[in-house]
């Protein structure tokens, strides 16, 4: 039985990354992956769903040349088919390249089903080939999660699936009903309302985005409702039927929906059957992800758990980020999570991304706090782009600290990263005005005008 220091089960961002920091530690470590390395992210999640993102904003300039100065010609339309093409290239690529790397770096990489034999073996069952056992002192799980049908709903062939399931379909529908308003769920609803598909989003809370900024979850659905979608919020399926491959759908307000499509983008859970984790005793709470401490460690001594298979936050960085801290831990004895500063990004039209609080979130734990917002029509860049939609907000406590932020508007993914630093160093809303120079003209200007607006009230 070939022994390690360490393997890892699951060659998603938080298992491959895990192993090549175990590899900067001088760490032998495998990993036991029953697909292809990178996981849902890039097979299924960010990766093609951004392709997805990204031909339908290129799509909307052409639709929308005239803006630009350019003489409007006929738009040819979509190709769904070619969609399909660019994304799997993308992934195909990526992932040769990440499995190169690995092979470079000399990581193991078992490509088969893994599954605990006990506190320090691991069955691997290739899809071809007998199966057979590998052992480490070290365990690590990092399995992601996987969707769930929301109540009422099962499965249905292509009519009914989990959004990330999209990619299945062989053309684009006319009609598509979204159940979920969350990140996934506006995400494509934007992209499919610029490929001019009739679009319903079901929302059973009362926000889009729940949990995000209530500025930018206002502004989201008035451009939403703008670009002609349909928002039930507050609202959710009572029931439906296929009738002649057309999906009849019943809202709770009374309301019933004919679509060609449902796709659910609500609910997950953690990826744990089969993994033989009840052979030393790791325990699962009642959401069905793996229970774990502050440095990413179940209830057995040896074995650690990160990424989706967690829980929340549900993020590729995230996964990535806690595989870093259960390797330290596991072979050094340091490291804790911290994610108070972990930013993540929305990719809906208008980009979204944020760090830190939000001012609900600091209401409800009591946070005396102040906010500096500035409308991205106030820097220049943004006029120049054609998209001058959206805002950045600053939330500073009363010592002045940068504790949150939101950033709405083109490229909010990539804007967010400075003040992602400011909050995870403690800078002051002053010290980032003063040390910070910001290049002109840029959309990242419209920090500056929000930090202005903070520091130099009128």
């Amino acid at each position: 039985m070939t022994r390690y220091d360490g393997i890892i089960i699951g060659g998603g961002p938080g298992g491959y990354e895990a192993a090549l920091y175990a590899l900067r530690l001088g760490k032998k470590v495998a990993i036991v992956e029953k697909d292809r390395l990178g996981g849902v992210c890039l097979h299924w999640g960010c990766i093609p769903t951004k392709t997805l993102i990204a031909s339908a904003k290129s799509y909307s300039i052409i639709k929308n040349s005239d803006k630009y100065g350019l003489r409007k010609t006929e738009c040819c339309g979509v190709d769904w088919n070619g969609i399909h093409q660019h994304h799997r290239k993308v992934v195909n690529d990526l992932t040769s390249g990440l499995e190169k790397l690995l092979r470079n770096k000399g990581i193991d990489v078992h490509y088969g089903y893994g599954s605990l034999v006990d506190a320090h073996s691991v069955k691997v069952e290739p899809e071809k080939g007998s199966s057979y056992e590998i052992s480490a002192d070290m365990l690590f799980i990092a399995t992601g999660s996987k969707p769930i049908p929301v109540p009422e709903t099962r499965w249905e062939d292509d009519l009914l699936i989990p959004g990330e399931d999209c990619f299945k379909w062989s053309k684009l529908p006319s009609s598509v009903l979204i159940v979920g308003g969350g990140v996934m769920g506006v995400e494509f609803a934007c992209t499919l309302r610029v490929f001019d598909v009739e679009v319903h989003v079901v929302e059973i809370l009362e926000q889009l985005l729940p949990g995000e900024d209530v500025d930018v979850s206002r502004t989201l659905a008035r451009e939403l409702k703008k670009d002609g979608a349909h928002l039930h919020i507050g609202r959710k399926i009572e029931g439906y039927r296929c009738e002649k491959g057309k999906m009849i759908v019943n809202i709770s307000d009374g309301e019933m929906l004919t679509v060609d499509k449902i796709l659910i983008c609500a609910g997950r859970t953690g990826l744990t059957e089969n993994l033989g984790l009840e052979k030393p005793g790791i325990e699962i709470n009642g959401q069905g992800y793996i229970k774990t401490n502050s440095h990413n460690l179940t209830n057995i001594d040896n074995i650690y758990a990160f990424g989706d298979v967690t829980g929340p936050p549900l993020l590729a960085h995230a996964a990535s980020y806690k595989g870093k801290i259960a390797i330290s831990h596991a072979f050094t004895g340091q490291g804790e999570n911290n994610l108070s500063a972990i930013p993540s990004g929305i990719f809906t039209m208008p980009e979204i991304g944020r760090v830190g609080l939000t001012e609900q979130k600091c209401d409800d734990m009591g946070i005396k706090y102040r906010t500096g917002m500035a409308q991205m029509r106030m820097v220049g860049r943004a006029h120049v782009e054609v998209e001058t939609t959206g805002f950045a907000k600053i939330i500073i406590d009363e010592k002045n600290r940068i504790i949150g932020a939101h950033v709405m508007g083109k490229e909010a993914g990539e804007i967010i990263h400075s003040l992602a630093l400011a909050v995870s160093i403690g800078m002051t809303s002053y010290e980032l005005e003063e040390k910070l120079i910001f290049a002109h003209p840029t959309l990242t200007e419209v920090i500056w005008e929000a930090l202005k607006e903070l520091n130099n009230p009128l």
